[in-house]
């Protein structure tokens, strides 16, 4: 299983205490294992990602990359609400939502 694969499993998993307590963590996790070369592919097909897993992959970015930053932004800009407005949330905690 690819690691985009199994970063989306997470990802689509339902938003209730599960995915809060364990899912997002694992999630995560398999960014901080992949590092950047992930988030590079991510950026390039994420963009065709459903609401739900759009939503959890805004939650679970942490801005603390260039990549991250760019990711955050351009899903502040989403279509969906949720999506827009996790990711800005994410931007505003990290202070980099005008940098």
């Amino acid at each position: 299983m690819s690691a985009i694969d199994k970063l989306t499993t997470y990802l689509d998993l339902v938003d209730n205490d599960y995915w809060h307590d364990v899912a997002c963590l694992d999630a995560r996790r398999v960014i901080d294992t992949n590092g950047i070369d992930l988030l590079e592919r991510i950026f390039v097909c994420c963009a065709q990602w459903p609401e739900n897993r759009l939503e959890h992959f805004a939650y679970i970015l942490d801005g603390g990359t260039e990549v991250e930053i760019r990711l955050l932004r351009m899903l502040a800009e989403s279509e969906f609400s949720s999506v827009a407005f996790r990711a800005r949330e994410v931007l505003r905690a990290q202070g980099a939502a005008n940098a």
